[in-house]
């Protein structure tokens, strides 16, 4: 999808907007240069601009949201350039039936070229591409709806990979009365490489993932949730597919205005063909997870957050080309307000060894970022990110020639960016 299309479809969505409608329109650009390692070669540098538009509309039963971004990327400008561009978008439309029953569509997608190493790439401005990390929770976690996140965590030793990505959701949240809720969400998603070199690091993968749940209320500062997730992912390198269902019951405690955490406990049954030839694999694995938040007020403005998540799930990472048990945490802190603050992340994965795939990978992840947002609509980033990994050639879904064999040197990168974000336009 070009600007000019992507232009055009927003101006015939506004001008197609029935009466009794309240639009907003809102419009900004991330643009970052960066200098990062490469893996047996000399540092790189990189330019990348992300201009991006959101249109919502808002009536009395149903809002709709559209999202789109293309980002223009020159990779490597000093040694071997390369210009990329990449494009993501996002539809989502949700209708109040009843007082109680509320319905929701939704569909992402995108295309293009972008860094291999998830830990290298700057955030993503709207869509849900598979190569996004999640927003919150431990690396790979469930999405708020419980919609599993598909999210490569291992880097491969291609530093660029051009891919497509796409998913659509349709799901129902339910008010059986005032402390007591339930959500059912179904989806399908894939992705792919759209080139050899990307095709040898991300191969073809679909599948439908569904979810189920029910959140109940027991006082003000507790609420039991009983969940259930499932997910079936084909994979064309090796005619492999997963199967995988999680039940899980989750306890969420608010233990003051400024602390609040959750436990949660299940298991995992995995069912898998880790080739087409190799014979039916089964298994039963642990769930859990947690995850604890405090914020202190430093002053009228300023306050500083931490955050602690880990799980214990099992997962498909299509780089791995394999899904298994992982195990995964990160710890982030903010300190300031909204004109200027420091925010760091560490994270930390590791798969664990099952009778089909024996041997294990690891990451070690993080960054830090230091911003200044000196108006509403200018704001100034400065930090580093970076990963350090093992991951065993041909240990992992039989994919160990896209890694570098043993390849335990930590990568780096650092950044500078300028955010420009223009006031909503009432419509």
């Amino acid at each position: 999808m070009s600007a000019l299309t992507a232009a055009a479809l927003f101006a015939q969505v506004v001008v197609l907007a029935p009466s009794g409608y309240v639009g907003t329109f809102g419009v900004g650009d991330r643009t970052e240069v960066r200098a990062r390692s490469v893996l047996d070669g000399p540092p790189a540098f990189d330019v990348e601009t992300a201009p991006y538009a959101t249109l919502s509309l808002n009536g009395r039963r149903s809002t709709v949201t559209l999202s789109y971004t293309p980002r223009f990327s020159l990779f490597d400008v000093t040694v071997d350039r390369q210009f990329a561009v990449s494009n993501a978008a996002r539809l989502a439309f949700g209708w109040s039936a009843t007082e109680r029953l509320r319905l929701q569509l939704a569909a992402s997608g995108a295309v293009g070229s972008d860094l291999a190493a998830q830990s290298f790439r700057s955030p993503s401005t709207v869509g849900a591409p598979v190569v996004a990390p999640p927003a919150t929770g431990a690396p790979n976690s469930p999405s708020p709806t419980g919609a599993p996140v598909v999210a490569p965590t291992f880097a491969p030793a291609a530093p660029v990979i051009d891919v497509l990505s796409y998913r659509a959701d349709a799901g129902a949240s339910y008010a059986f009365s005032r402390r007591t809720h339930g959500d059912v969400l179904a989806g399908y998603g894939g992705g792919r490489g759209l080139d050899a070199p990307s095709r040898a690091v991300v191969g073809e993968y679909y599948g439908p993932s569904g979810f189920g749940g029910v959140t109940h209320s027991v006082t003000r500062q507790d609420a039991l949730a009983t969940r259930v997730r499932a997910s079936y992912t084909y994979s064309s390198v090796f005619g492999s597919d997963y199967l995988e269902v999680t039940p899980s019951e989750t306890w969420s405690h608010s233990f003051s205005l400024r602390t609040s955490g959750l436990l949660g406990a299940g298991a995992s049954y995995l069912r898998t063909h880790p080739t087409r030839t190799s014979p039916l694999a089964t298994g039963v694995y642990p769930y859990a997870e947690g995850a604890l938040q405090h914020v202190i007020p430093l002053s009228l403005e300023d306050r500083l957050t931490f955050r602690a998540a880990t799980r214990l799930s099992v997962q498909y990472d299509p780089v791995l080309n394999a899904a298994s048990p992982q195990a995964s945490g990160v710890l982030a802190s903010t300190w300031g307000s909204a004109r200027y603050g420091v925010i760091a992340t560490v994270e930390a994965v590791t798969t664990l060894p099952t009778d089909t795939i024996p041997e294990t990978a690891r990451q070690i992840a993080g960054g830090i970022t230091l911003f200044h947002a000196p108006s509403r609509v200018v704001r100034f980033e400065l930090g580093a990110r970076g990963y350090v990994q093992d991951v065993p050639s041909g240990a992992i879904g039989g994919v160990g020639s896209a890694f570098a064999p043993g390849a335990t040197t930590p990568q780096w990168l650092t950044f500078a960016a300028l955010v420009l974000a223009a006031p909503p336009v009432a419509l």
